[in-house]
């Protein structure tokens, strides 16, 4: 399995369906996510990703102002973000020790 199939089958697990380009429309259950780079057309470029998923407690609206005629949108809550880094840091900090 090489590391793009591991995050695909990551992302599937979780509901997860990263995009290429927008939808017309966002399906029923699904609600559109963003990464926290600045968003970006075409989709992928700088970093910048967007996926559907199943509402989950990780979520909250965005208010960047990327695509209105979908509605509203959604972001990884700030201080869900804060609290990986924090643990990735930790866990980097006892590679050396």
């Amino acid at each position: 399995m090489t590391e793009q199939q591991s995050w695909q089958d990551i992302a599937q697990s979780k509901g997860m369906t990263y995009l290429q380009r927008l939808p017309e429309a966002i399906p029923e259950g699904q609600f559109l996510v963003h990464n926290s780079m600045r968003p970006t057309h075409p989709l992928g470029g700088h970093g910048f990703r967007a996926w559907l998923q199943p509402r989950d407690e990780h979520l909250e609206p965005c208010d960047c102002g990327w695509t209105r005629e979908l509605g509203t949108h959604y972001r990884v809550k700030l201080k869900l973000k804060l609290k990986l880094l924090e643990r990735d840091s930790a866990a980097r900090d006892t590679d050396f020790a």
